[in-house]
């Protein structure tokens, strides 16, 4: 008889795979060839990054029950709208950026909360030519300060953030 962990796993493997392939089968999304730690993100098996490309219907700020936390992006793709999830730790030289309406580039992980709800885990943005990093290589958010000029150096730079959400 297989532990009850080993169960688990293989269940969890399945549906996730089940989800990406819906994931990818969008023509809005397409799959990457270089993946993110996901343990770093909460999700418990290996996934592949995707990319979408379209203009933003919303910028949501208020967080709502059992979203991620932070800034969520309401992307238009080709076939529906998804929800992209780029963190708390925007800083307002950014945000001020990000508008609806806005074509942009995300690249990023797909997952699913416990009660159902997908989110795409942005790692990158490129807004207006410019590409802002959301998440490192292993899923961690980056912490980004202010870019008005400091007396300090080391203020102007972003910070690893010690978490992720």
């Amino acid at each position: 008889m297989r532990p009850p962990a080993f169960l688990l796993f293989t269940a969890m493997v399945f549906a996730g795979s089940a989800h990406l392939s819906r994931a990818q089968a969008s023509d809005s999304v397409a799959p990457t060839s270089s993946p993110v730690h996901p343990q770093a993100m909460g999700a418990t098996i290996a996934s592949s990054e995707i990319t979408l490309d379209g203009p933003i219907t919303q910028v949501v700020t208020k967080q709502s029950a059992g979203s991620p936390q932070g800034t969520h992006l309401l992307v238009r793709g080709s076939m529906q709208i998804v929800d992209v999830s780029v963190g708390p730790y925007l800083s307002s030289d950014i945000s001020s950026k990000i508008s609806e309406g806005s074509q942009v580039h995300v690249t990023g992980v797909m997952q699913t909360t416990a009660k159902g709800k997908t989110y795409l885990m942005a790692r990158q943005l490129v807004l207006n030519g410019q590409t802002i990093v959301i998440r490192n290589e292993k899923g961690f958010l980056v912490r980004y300060r202010s870019q008005i000029p400091q007396s300090d150096s080391r203020h102007a730079a972003p910070a690893q953030a010690g978490g992720v959400n």
